[in-house]
C-alpha cells in the first residue's frame, strides 16, 4: 500500500496521475498483485501515459475551436452521399500535410462540408497536430481589432503556424482591398509549408473575381490551387435527413 508520505512526495511533484495508477492497481490486487514489480511498474507508466496522451489530445481539440467538436469520420454517412468512403479515410491519416498539400470543400447549403472539415480537423488533433478552425468573417472580423491595437502582424504569424488551418464560409461576403492583401500575406506565409483546408459554397472557378480578380487574386490561387485536393460534399441536404431521422426517433 502506497503510504501517506509518498503521496506527498508525489503530489508536491505534480504526479498526481501516478497515484491515481497506483490506487487503481492496488484496488484490483487480484489481478497485480501476481505480477512482477516490472510488469506492475510498466503497467503503471502505460496507465499514465495513455492519461497524459488523452489530456494532451482534449487540449489539442480545445484550442481547434471546432464548431463540431462531437465530429468524426467514423459517423459520416457515405450511403447518403457521393463521397467515397476510402479516400476520405485515407485523407484522415493526416499524410496530405506532409507535402503542404491543401483540401477544398466545396457543396450546398446543408450539405455537410463543416462536419466533413471538422472531422478532419479532429483527426489531426488526435495525432498531436496543431491545428486550429474559424469561418472567414470571423478571421477578418478578428484581423480588423488586432490592426486596431497594432496587433495585426501578430495575429497573421499565429495564423500561419498551425500545421492545419481550416477556413470555413469561404469567400461567402464581398472582400476589402486590405482584406484580400491579408488573405495573400497569410497563404504565402503558409505556402508549401503547412496545409490549409476551405470550406466554401463557391467553386474554385468562382474565386478569381470574389478575391478582387486582380493580382493578388492570381496570387493567392496560385498558392493555393496548384497543390490541393477537391472533395465535392454533393447535393443531397444532410441537415434535412438528420432532422428526419431526430423527428422518427
Amino acid at each position: 500500500m502506497m503510504n501517506t508520505e509518498t503521496k506527498r512526495k508525489l503530489n508536491a511533484m505534480l504526479m498526481h496521475d501516478f497515484i491515481t495508477a497506483i490506487e487503481a492497481q492496488e484496488a484490483n490486487s487480484s489481478m497485480y498483485l501476481p505480477m512482477s514489480f516490472d510488469d506492475r511498474f510498466n503497467a503503471i507508466i502505460d496507465d499514465v501515459y495513455q492519461q497524459r496522451h488523452n489530456e494532451k489530445i482534449q487540449r489539442r481539440i480545445k484550442i481547434a475551436k471546432l464548431r463540431y467538436p462531437e465530429a468524426s469520420i467514423a459517423n459520416i454517412d457515405f450511403k447518403s452521399r457521393t463521397l467515397n468512403e476510402g479516400f476520405i479515410k485515407q485523407l484522415g491519416t493526416m499524410r496530405f500535410i506532409d507535402s503542404a498539400t491543401n483540401i477544398i470543400i466545396q457543396g450546398f447549403t446543408g450539405s455537410g462540408k463543416t462536419y466533413l472539415s471538422c472531422a478532419l480537423a479532429k483527426e489531426a488533433c488526435k495525432k498531436d497536430i496543431k491545428t486550429y478552425t474559424i469561418s472567414l468573417p470571423e478571421l477578418l472580423q478578428k484581423r480588423s481589432e488586432e490592426k486596431i491595437l497594432h496587433r495585426e502582424n501578430k495575429y497573421l504569424h499565429k495564423l500561419a503556424s498551425f500545421s492545419l488551418l481550416v477556413i470555413d464560409e469561404w469567400l461567402i461576403f464581398n472582400l476589402s482591398e486590405d482584406d484580400i492583401k491579408f488573405l495573400y500575406e497569410l497563404f504565402e506565409l503558409r505556402y508549401n509549408r503547412v496545409s490549409t483546408i476551405f470550406v466554401g459554397q463557391y467553386p474554385v472557378k468562382d474565386w478569381h473575381p470574389r478575391l478582387g480578380g486582380g493580382a493578388h487574386a492570381d496570387s493567392i490561387l496560385d498558392r493555393i490551387v496548384h497543390n490541393s485536393i477537391t472533395i465535392e460534399s454533393g447535393k443531397t441536404n444532410m441537415r434535412e435527413i438528420i432532422d428526419s431521422n431526430k423527428y422518427k426517433s
